[in-house]
């Protein structure tokens, strides 16, 4: 039997100390745009690290949990995507 790390994931540990890019007027656009990449570039290793633990994972119930942790990471790398573009839409 192995034994699977659980990953502690970023955005989890981020979500109790909000992000500066996340309050409004505190920052450059230019910064805003860096925050935001950053942020993005976290979401999608925590990504690539749910869906490597997944495969080492056995067991309906641990498949169901790792594909909702997938679901939500994608879901706020979709919600970030969708800032980004909105924040370039106006540099342009």
């Amino acid at each position: 039997m192995s034994h699977v790390r659980n990953v502690d994931l970023k955005v989890g540990v981020e979500a109790e100390n909000p992000p500066r890019f996340w309050q409004r007027n505190t920052m450059t656009d230019d910064a805003t745009l860096t925050e935001l990449n950053t942020r993005m570039a976290a979401i999608r290793e925590n990504i690539r690290e749910l869906i490597e633990q997944a495969a080492a994972y056995s067991g309906a119930a641990d498949q169901e949990r790792t594909a909702d942790r997938i679901a939500d990471q994608e879901a706020q790398l979709a919600a970030l995507l969708k800032k980004r573009d909105r924040l370039l839409g106006k540099q342009g």
